[in-house]
């Protein structure tokens, strides 16, 4: 079943070579398939274009990059190829990243935190979340809010404690959260533990 409308397909033997991602078409990428897509996201009134990759079949794995000006999905590939044998990976561009065209927006925590909710509501719902540096922490504020709603929780370089809360000497309530999450392993991840 497509995700987000048309797509197309592509397969190939494991001994071709990858080959570089592509906007509109199909990905090569291991021996299982691969689908390569965009979809549209409407935010303040304008439509913002947003890559996605779709890697094999079986149980979703939703993998979110980090939020940089080099990051895109296709640093989560690798991992994609390597689930797609037993799972469906799907890699998502963040809105304003990403190789799709990037609108002149005023980007902020708000458009992040509404853009997960959108891609999560919209694709089935995943068994696990990846998510890489300051990713993790939308992803977690998200399962903190929405108990269930993005299977189990991977974080790959949580970006715990940025420049702002450096510079102003603050931290919020889910920085501590990830902060005690990276900082060791808890038996109990419920807010009275955590708020010890």
């Amino acid at each position: 079943m497509p995700l987000f409308g048309a797509t197309t397909q592509c397969e190939r033997s494991p001994l071709e070579a990858p080959t570089i991602v592509a906007a509109h078409g199909s990905v090569p990428l291991g021996s299982a398939r691969a689908i390569s897509r965009q979809i549209e996201w409407s935010w303040r009134g304008k439509i913002i274009e947003i890559g996605i990759e779709t890697h094999g079949d079986g149980p979703a794995i939703l993998l979110l990059p980090a939020l940089s000006s080099i990051s895109t999905r296709s640093e989560m590939l690798p991992l994609a190829e390597r689930l797609s044998s037993t799972f469906t990976a799907i890699a998502v561009d963040w809105p304003g990243f990403g190789d799709r065209p990037r609108p002149a927006i005023a980007w902020g925590p708000d458009a992040y935190r509404e853009f997960l909710a959108h891609i999560l509501q919209e694709l089935p719902k995943p068994t696990a979340t990846v998510a890489a540096g300051h990713g993790a922490a939308y992803l977690l504020a998200h399962a903190a809010e929405h108990p269930g709603s993005v299977g189990s929780l991977c974080l790959v370089a949580p970006t715990w404690r940025g420049p702002l809360p450096t510079m102003t000497g603050g931290r919020s309530t889910i920085l501590r959260f990830v902060s005690r999450l990276v900082d060791g392993p808890r038996a109990c991840l419920c807010r009275s533990c955590l708020a010890r």
